[in-house]
Order: structure tokens, then sequence, then C-alpha cells
């Protein structure tokens, strides 16, 4: 199946702001500035009431990243167990070599149906936690796997770049 097939939309290239890449949090304004400090945690909250929303074609979003929402700071908000973990600046490495195909699906580009893509078994993510502590742990599953395809979206990489066949 070709990715073409799988689109909606006209063309995914019609969202430019999905292949920018997006500017880390600064953290010595986050730190030092209160102003900055309630522009990024405003941010965060509109990123979880979006997390939130129920939309007809997309109904249970798994995470969110600002390059979703058209917000320029690298943030990205993922779905655990009835909570959220809230990440600023966050980065991930393969935490193993061994890699899966998954069938995936992405709510910014419209596509009607899952397409398969690879992705890293086990990541190892490293983030600022909104009360400011570093966070380094290592995700496997599901969960893995949309940590970084919401990553990937602030990098301005898009799920069809990774599709398995194009």
């Amino acid at each position: 199946m070709k990715i073409k097939e799988c689109l909606i939309q006209v063309g995914e290239e019609q969202n430019q702001m999905l292949r920018i890449p997006l500017f880390d949090v600064n953290m010595r304004l986050y730190v030092d500035n209160a102003v900055y400090n309630d522009l990024v945690k405003n941010a965060l909250d509109y990123m979880v009431q979006t997390l939130c929303t129920e939309f007809s074609d997309y109904p249970k979003i798994k995470g969110i990243s600002g390059a979703n929402l058209g917000i320029p700071f690298n943030l990205v908000i993922i779905r655990k167990e009835g909570s959220f973990i809230r990440m600023i600046n966050p980065k991930y490495t393969a935490a193993t070599d061994k890699v899966k195909v998954v069938e995936s699906n992405c709510g910014s580009i419209n596509l009607n149906k899952p397409i398969k893509v690879k992705r890293f078994k086990e990541i190892h993510v490293t983030y600022i936690a909104p009360n400011g502590r570093n966070m380094d742990t290592i995700y496997s599953g599901r969960l893995g796997c949309t940590i970084q395809h919401e990553i990937d979206h602030n990098k301005g990489v898009l799920i069809t770049d990774k599709a398995e066949c194009k």
C-alpha cells in the first residue's frame, strides 16, 4: 500500500508547522523569569486540555506535541493510566538496538487507517518535568512508541517519513 492511499487530506505538505523543528524551552528563563515560566506552563495546560478532547475521528488521543498545536516549544504530553506525563525538552535515544514494526496512526495528518512504522522496542528518554526536575527514564511498548511519535513531531519528522512502505 502506498502512503498517498492512506491520506485523507490533500497532502501533509500543506501543514508546514509539522515540518518545522521546535525550539527547546530556555531553562534559564524558565527558572528565573515568572512570566516565561507561566507561558510554558500555560502551554502545557492547553496541551492537556486538548489531549482530553474527544474528536469524532480520533476519540482518545494518547499523546500530543507542541507541533500538533502550533506551539513553538519542544513540549510533549503523554497519557498514562489516567494521568499525564508532561515533558519539557524531551529527547530519546534507543535503549537497545532492537526495533519492531507497529501499526500506527496520526491525528495531525489525518490517515484514514494505520500504517506500518519502525519503532525502537525500548527508548531512553531525558526531559525536564514542569517542577524543573531532570528526568531520565526507559519506556517500552505502546507508551514508548507514542513518545517516539510525539518527539519526532517536535523535530519536524512525520509518521509517513518512518513508514515501512512509501
